[in-house]
């Protein structure tokens, strides 16, 4: 997840450094930080049954007053279930959690809840899109 994330981001000049909570002491300290819940089960088991569903979000940053916070979600199942419909299947977990990151911190860095026409800012990413190998558009 971090390496594809990495990889996205650093074109824009991000370097992003993925942290566990259970990892930090409680003294930690930050000049910026991005908090992400990971939701549902995350490991490569088998998600809980559900039907992949385009139209739910993968991820979400949270925004209030129209501001786009540095606060969001990622749903893990909802990835896990998009991922199984593509020919690499639950191989492919980090690469596709790497690019929702990645798409993630673009709309918070960005301060933005636009998207762009291509690459892994666009709207949404199809099952083959948060899988397959080889490089994607970095984000610029």
């Amino acid at each position: 997840m971090q390496d594809e994330a990495r990889h996205l981001l650093a074109p824009s000049g991000i370097d992003i450094d993925v942290k566990l909570r259970s990892e930090m002491p409680a003294s930690a300290e930050f000049k910026d930080v991005l908090v992400f819940k990971m939701t549902g089960s995350c490991g490569t088991s088998a998600p809980d049954p559900m039907m992949f569903d385009e139209r739910s979000p993968l991820a979400e940053a949270y925004v209030v007053d129209g501001k786009v916070l540095s606060f969001g979600e990622i749903h893990c199942e909802q990835i896990k279930s998009a991922i199984d419909h593509s020919p690499r299947g639950r191989l492919a977990l980090g690469t596709a959690l790497g690019r929702v990151l990645a798409h993630e911190t673009y709309h918070m860095l960005g301060q933005t809840k636009g998207h762009t026409k291509s690459g892994v800012t666009k709207k949404s990413l199809s099952p083959m899109e948060l899988s397959e190998l080889g490089p994607f558009p970095p984000v610029q």
